[in-house]
């Protein structure tokens, strides 16, 4: 072999790049990661010297996998009011995922969005009362295979009544005055949070 002499691979009619042989062993190899997933004809053809004359491989056939993917559901609250926002983050992986993720409340679809860096992120004020299994389902791209997340319950609850009792009225200036709030969510499940006692638009 001439080490002069370039020895160039292609995909079909696509190049993939281009090596000197060995001089001793007239051996060389590339590295490559742009074949997409599919089927591919590899040939390699020597460009010939002054000493030899140029000469073609045929072709070596080639499949590629789709690359296995991932998907993650998180939302950012578990539990919400009535009316109030869900926020929902999917995440695949390999980031390299492109496309949209199609978001699931049971076998409903309620909406989509588009992943960017392999994440994305839905927003949506429209569940009902009660609890839902939301997931998320990846339909896959030209490179990557498709998957579906495990679900995510997120409740909503009533909102809340709350009922503010004194420990008595009228009272003497200067006087101490018990304030006792009775919170109730309307679905029989404990509230938690903070009280606030206002009187008007003052806190006491």
């Amino acid at each position: 072999a001439n080490a002069e002499a370039l020895i160039s691979f292609a995909d079909g009619a696509t190049p993939l790049g281009s090596c000197l042989p060995n001089p001793t062993t007239g051996i060389c190899s590339i590295t490559t990661t742009a074949l997409a997933a599919g089927s591919h004809l590899l040939s390699a053809s020597f460009a010939g010297s002054a000493n030899y004359n140029a000469s073609s491989s045929g072709s070596t056939s080639v499949i590629v996998a789709a690359a296995q993917t991932t998907t993650t559901l998180s939302a950012s609250a578990t539990v919400i009011g009535s009316g109030e926002t869900a926020t929902l983050t999917i995440a695949i992986s390999p980031t390299t995922a492109t496309g949209d993720v199609t978001i699931f409340d049971g076998s409903a679809s309620i909406g989509t969005c588009r992943l960017a860096s392999g994440t994305c992120t839905f927003s949506t004020a429209s569940l009902g009362l009660g609890s839902h299994l939301l997931f998320a389902w990846y339909p896959g791209d030209g490179n990557h295979a498709a998957s579906q997340s495990a679900a995510t319950t997120v409740t909503v609850r009533q909102p809340s009544l709350t009922t503010v009792v004194t420990s008595g009225s009228p009272t003497v200036y200067g006087s101490p005055i018990i304030l006792t709030a009775s919170v109730s969510t309307g679905d029989g499940n404990a509230a938690t949070g903070i009280v606030t006692f206002l009187d008007g638009t003052t806190g006491v």
